[in-house]
């Protein structure tokens, strides 16, 4: 009897440990996975449908087939198999910047791949020049009247990534979809039986970004979680995922910024340009940023275009 006693909380110890192992193994994979999709984004225009692919390669690891089944196939079958519940999507990616208000305040009409898609595209090339000039104009530190940012910040893909995990514990789904509140994507995984993992993603744009439609099968979307498609992009109070700065004020791509700053503070930068007619950028299409910008640049920490 006494053995019985003991037995159930040491059980139910090591149960829950088998489960905060598999959840802390996900969550280290899919920091991983959507820095694949976000790395796919910012060289491709912020397409979804390659975000969605690159984010789908890097999550084959996570499902190992036993069978003659290739990675990718097993990733498709663990997928196909949750499209059969009542989850919406397998998984889902918010594209939350660049947001509606920051194509309004930055889309150029004249960029090469805007003519091609005849969709809004912010221009990624010459950005300090660009600041410049929109700060002659008269928006105050560059500021976009809609969206609250600079030039740069429109520049910086932002997405939240929101997957649902099967829990390995027998028992543990009734429980989870008890805690099923709301109506969102992460309530919906809940009252399914499935422990919601959210991540969430900050890099700067290598290509110019285009307002893309979202995808039909409800991968990759539009907007915060939850939050109107025309507000600014917000950083969290919490950083999550393995390209969290450290206290000294680093981002993802490894470049300066101010303590604090997150990537896309909304408020003016601190060294402004100075004010005058902007250089004329090339017609020909140079590398992000265009120039060296010198040490106080108001783009040191959200371009890679700081030296030293």
């Amino acid at each position: 009897m006494e053995f019985a006693i003991a037995a159930v909380p040491i059980l139910l110890i090591g149960l829950g440990g088998i489960e905060l192992a598999q959840w802390f193994t996900m969550k280290q994979a899919l920091s991983l996975a959507l820095l694949e999709a976000a790395r796919a984004g910012i060289v491709q225009h912020a397409r979804p449908q390659a975000m969605k692919e690159a984010f789908e390669i890097a999550l084959r690891p996570l499902y190992p087939s036993a069978t003659r089944h290739t990675p990718g196939e097993r990733v498709r079958q663990i997928l196909e198999e949750r499209r059969k519940t009542t989850l919406p999507a397998p998984w889902r990616i918010h594209v939350v910047n660049p947001s509606a208000a920051a194509f309004s305040d930055f889309a150029d009409s004249g960029l090469e791949i805007a003519r091609k898609t005849g969709r809004r595209a912010i221009d990624n090339h010459y950005q300090r020049e660009r600041h410049a000039a929109r700060h002659a104009a008269g928006w105050p530190g560059g500021v976009g009247p809609e969206s609250g940012q600079t030039l740069y910040q429109a520049n910086t893909l932002t997405l939240e990534l929101i997957y649902p995990v099967e829990p390995l514990v027998p028992g543990l789904r009734p429980l989870l979809q008890l805690l099923e509140a709301g109506s969102g994507y992460a309530a919906r995984a809940l009252a399914a039986g499935y422990l919601p993992i959210t991540q969430e993603i900050h890099l700067t744009m290598q290509s110019h970004p285009v307002d893309w439609p979202d995808l039909a099968d409800g991968t990759v979307v539009h907007g915060h979680v939850p939050r109107e498609a025309t507000s600014p992009p917000t950083t969290p109070a919490t950083c999550h995922g393995i390209w969290c700065p450290p206290s000294s004020g680093t981002t993802a791509g490894g470049q300066n910024e101010p303590p604090g700053s997150g990537g896309l503070d909304p408020k003016p930068p601190v060294n402004e340009p100075a004010v005058g007619t902007p250089t004329q950028p090339p017609a020909s299409e140079g590398a992000a940023g265009g120039v060296d910008a010198p040490a106080g640049d108001p783009a040191c920490g959200v371009t890679l275009c700081c030296v030293t």
